[in-house]
């Protein structure tokens, strides 16, 4: 009885069989009790077969590891690891479990490369910003945000603002404060079409706003006039005196109010004493010390509030939206104006030709 255990030289060693059938073949062992003579003999044909096996062995290892396509069924019985190192080749994402895996491989068979996005996908948050930072484009948002980006298909997408809260209520709002102006002649269509701001909106919602609005100022307006009558014949009636209960100027009305601002703006309250800075104006003694005192403390606080940074820069930010809001005001008046003017000129024209 004869056991098998190296099939790769049986087909060599066929002659050799053929010719002493009680023989065995080279690398085969006998179950006989001559199984130590017959490996004492052949011992130097089992070191060689072992040396062919071993060549075998790492040339399929070589060709193994330089083999990059497979089937389905193939990939299956490679090991794990096996299946990360091939990954790692290709540049994909090694994560996953066995079947995500063999997937991902055959997908990168099918495409035959690595698509951009897959390979920006590769790199860390910190690759990417650094992309981004030599390109001299923003760095903010997360990594799907970061490729995206990168690959050019950043959807610049507006940030919704509510209509109480936006630019477009607040141009409205002047339009409409503005007695003279040529939104009172036209309807909630035709202004919609006339600003991009606006267009922001449904105009099935612009309209409802507009509506809205157009009742609200109306309303307010009404309100404001009867206030200022109220407030007129009130004022008639109760006249404010030129002094004060105490015998001293009204402070928000008087010149010492400017000139204190003055001085403290340039410093020179710093240099004195209160009661030194008081006796360098005579619009200043017209006032009590402990007055003066009190108001030039309050002056320097109101100057110190306004260079910290948090309410400069609101101030700064509310500054430069009145003034875009005021532009765009002009803007579409200008606007309107040459609207009516040429539909003036139509009209004549017509009914000259007439």
């Amino acid at each position: 009885m004869w056991r098998a255990r190296i099939q790769s030289v049986e087909a060599s060693d066929s002659e050799d069989s053929e010719t002493d059938p009680d023989k065995p073949p080279i690398g085969v062992e006998s179950d006989s009790d001559d199984d130590a003579n017959v490996n004492d003999n052949r011992g130097g044909g089992d070191a060689s077969v072992s040396n062919i096996n071993r060549g075998g062995e790492d040339l399929r290892e070589e060709q193994e590891q330089d083999r990059t396509t497979y089937t389905e069924d193939e990939l299956m019985l490679l090991k794990k690891d096996r299946l990360k190192e091939l990954l790692k080749k290709l540049g994909l994402k090694v994560g996953g479990n066995k079947k995500a895996l063999v997937c991902r491989l055959l997908n990168a068979s099918d495409n035959n490369a690595m698509t951009e996005e897959e390979r920006l996908s590769m790199k860390s948050n910190a690759e990417l910003k650094g992309l981004l930072r030599d390109k001299g484009w923003s760095q903010q948002g997360n990594k799907s945000v970061l490729v995206n980006r990168l690959l050019g298909k950043e959807k610049s997408a507006k940030k919704k603002v509510e209509w109480k809260k936006s630019r477009a209520r607040e141009l409205l709002q002047r339009l409409m404060y503005d007695d003279k102006s040529y939104v009172h002649n036209k309807t909630a269509s035709e202004v919609y079409l006339t600003h991009e701001w606006f267009q922001d909106y449904p105009l099935g919602k612009f309209q409802v706003y507009f509506k809205d609005m157009k009742a609200a100022m109306e309303k307010h307006k009404r309100q404001v006039a009867m206030d200022n009558e109220a407030i007129e014949r009130e004022l008639a009636r109760f006249p404010r005196n030129q002094m004060t209960n105490r015998g001293y100027p009204f402070w928000d009305t008087h010149e010492a109010s400017r000139l204190l601002r003055r001085d403290v703006e340039a410093g020179t309250d710093q240099t004195m004493k209160p009661e030194q800075l008081r006796l360098t104006e005579d619009k200043y003694q017209e006032f009590p010390l402990s007055v003066f005192r009190n108001h030039l403390y309050q002056e320097r606080r109101r100057q110190k509030e306004l260079k910290m940074k948090m309410v400069q820069r609101n101030k700064i930010g509310k500054k430069k939206h009145l003034a875009e809001i005021e532009k765009n005001k002009t803007d579409w008046e200008r606007a309107a104006s040459n609207v009516e003017v040429t539909a003036v000129y139509e009209e004549l024209v017509k009914m000259k030709l007439g």
